[in-house]
């Protein structure tokens, strides 16, 4: 079964579940943890005109969507190729390409397809889309549903709901990987939703540990890497580790909330992507933000612009996003504003410093001093995210290597864009 990849170094760390992974994927060799650019609302000429910067420091590129059962019907139904491609949210111009799907609906319990036999057809299509990896998309297993509306303040009350039990969710993704491991030479990823109480994730990961699914992507859904997330993982990876397979494992994570709190009253917002690799991400994906019912803050005056709240800028010393007004630079002030450009340099910011990461824990086969050294960590609720990270964890077995391999000593890049004009 080609689901597995070929991991020819494991690295783990003693005290976290820090890790460096050494593996090949669609022929680029894998040396740390990678942050991947979500290209969703970036453009061709946008990307051709920063093609140069990014490609020393951005190895893949991601599409991420969550699909209403309306969407993957509409998929099935259309004849026309550029239609389907639109609808999958394709761009033939970043390769290699990741594509990161959510699925709103529980496909074994539909209400407009045909089960999985109409499932089958979509599976085709992202195949077909995949050209270095086939990520199984995951079911949002609860979802919030309006009950009730204040009328005086008109904010929405929400219930949660279940969509799809654990049952279902691992007959899904068995019978996925059945149908996309058919004639496949590509590996698979099979999904974890964070939504799963400790009980199930720990039955999921025994189950996966049982079928040999080893390279798993958590979809944080819009979600933080909170110490009760943390806490998920953990006990998910906890399974691995006790029967020694955890230096089998390759993990994808995506769709996290940028910050883990933001409003235009904080100058300086703690950032999430950086404490990902500390809970063991090799790939740290796009990021997703979180409506919120009632919000009533203002939009963009032009298409394209972010909110000046938004338009931070990620400093890799503190883990903090600054706000624009902290910044003494005022073009790019003017270019934070600007989305694609935003996104793409707080990308390969955040790349700069997982590569300190790993250089530093190579160099001295530990990350907890390095990271306890960041102001964030130590601020955001007086510490609690480090004590989350950092709960010593009882080694069992001895990593493949320790020997370390020299990474690129890298300064923050000064990114800027070409203004127009």
């Amino acid at each position: 079964m080609t689901t597995a990849l070929n991991i020819k170094e494991s690295i783990l760390d003693k005290n976290s579940e820090f890790n460096i992974k050494r593996f090949t994927l669609g022929g680029i060799k894998i040396e740390r943890p990678i942050k991947v650019l979500n290209v969703n609302n970036i453009t061709l000429k946008t990307y051709e005109e920063q093609k140069r910067g990014l490609e020393k420091y951005t190895l893949f590129y991601e599409v991420s969507s969550t699909l209403q059962e309306s969407t993957v019907n509409a998929i099935l139904d259309e004849t026309e190729n550029g239609n389907i491609t639109r609808l999958f949210k394709y761009k033939r111009w970043a390769s290699p390409l990741i594509l990161t799907y959510t699925l709103s609906f529980n496909p074994l319990r539909p209400q407009i397809l045909d089960g999985l036999k109409d499932l089958s057809g979509f599976l085709s299509y992202y195949y077909a889309y995949s050209s270095i990896a086939l990520l199984v998309p995951n079911i949002k297993v609860k979802k919030s549903i309006p009950v009730k509306k204040d009328p005086e303040t008109g904010k929405v009350k929400y219930r949660p709901i279940k969509i799809a039990n654990l049952d279902d969710y691992i007959k899904y993704v068995d019978w996925s990987v059945e149908k996309l491991d058919s004639k496949n030479n590509k590996p698979i990823f099979v999904p974890v939703s964070l939504k799963f109480g400790m009980r199930d994730l720990a039955k999921l990961a025994e189950h996966y540990l049982k079928k040999e699914y080893f390279n798993i992507w958590i979809d944080f859904e819009s979600g933080l890497p909170s110490p009760q997330n943390i806490g998920k993982i953990r006990q998910f990876l906890e399974v691995f580790r006790e029967n020694e397979r955890l230096e089998d494992i390759v993990v994808y994570t995506t769709n996290l909330n940028r910050e883990f709190e933001s409003s235009p009253q904080l100058t300086l917002t703690p950032g999430t992507d950086p404490v990902t690799t500390l809970t063991g991400a090799n790939f740290v994906g796009g990021n997703k933000g979180k409506g919120v019912p009632g919000d009533n803050l203002p939009k963009p005056e032009k298409p394209g612009e972010l909110l000046e709240y938004k338009a931070r800028l990620f400093d890799p010393d503190t883990y903090y996003y600054l706000h624009p007004k902290l910044i003494n630079d005022p073009t790019l002030q003017e270019i934070l504003l600007i989305k694609e450009y935003n996104i793409m340099l707080n990308t390969l910011r955040i790349n700069v410093e997982l590569i300190n990461q790993a250089e530093y824990f190579l160099e001295n086969q530990e990350i907890q001093p390095y990271a306890e050294q960041k102001q964030m960590l130590k601020e955001y609720r007086e510490g609690e995210l480090l004590k989350a990270l950092f709960s010593p964890i009882k080694r069992g077995f001895k990593t493949k290597s320790t020997k370390p391999s020299e990474l690129p000593k890298v300064n923050l890049l000064s990114f800027l864009p070409k203004k127009e004009g």
